[in-house]
């Protein structure tokens, strides 16, 4: 009878008791589905790509100021300077088609998918990446961070202080604002 004693405390018990358990992990087709969906997601970069609309390109990518893109080992911080900077590069013609190769993905979590690709035009040296990709909200999945290395990448230049970040490596400029 103590419980009668606390009847708030009882009845939290007991809600808790029959209130269905959180999901933690999902399961095995929920994950299948998620990385067909990223692997959708990719193929449609890799099409707009090619397509030679940056426009159609930049709509796969997460605008944030939180946005980063290693090329190599030059940086560049928010998705504003991203696509100001990539914008008439990826409305110029190319030689030959960029090929993506998909070597992994990873499904971290329902909202969350890492993935690891090599690829290039054909004759040039192969490039790879890493692309961390978030589900949104609408259900779309978007780049939120992407990497890109290469053979004989060039030495580290300056961080593009631009996003909010600054570089650590050069005291004189000061952090931004957040």
């Amino acid at each position: 009878m103590q419980a009668f004693r606390y009847p708030m405390l009882t009845i939290l018990l007991a809600l808790a008791a029959c209130a269905p358990a959180a999901q933690t992990s999902f399961t095995e087709a929920q994950r299948a589905l998620a990385e067909a969906e990223v692997r959708d997601a990719v193929a449609q970069l890799t099409a707009a790509m090619n397509s030679q609309d940056p426009d159609r390109v930049f709509a796969l990518y997460r605008e944030s100021r939180e946005f980063v893109l290693v090329g190599c080992t030059d940086l560049m911080f928010g998705t504003e300077y991203f696509t100001r900077v990539l914008r008439p590069f990826l409305g110029s013609p190319r030689e030959a088609p960029l090929e993506k190769e998909l070597l992994r993905i990873q499904v971290l979590n329902p909202e969350t998918a890492v993935v690891t690709l090599r690829g290039g035009s054909a004759g040039a040296p192969p490039l790879f990446w890493t692309l961390v990709l978030i589900r949104e909200r609408d259900g779309r999945w978007l780049v939120a961070h992407e990497h890109q290395s290469w053979p004989g990448c060039p030495e580290p230049a300056r961080v593009h202080t631009f996003g909010g970040a600054h570089d650590p490596g050069h005291p004189e400029d000061p952090p931004h604002p957040s």
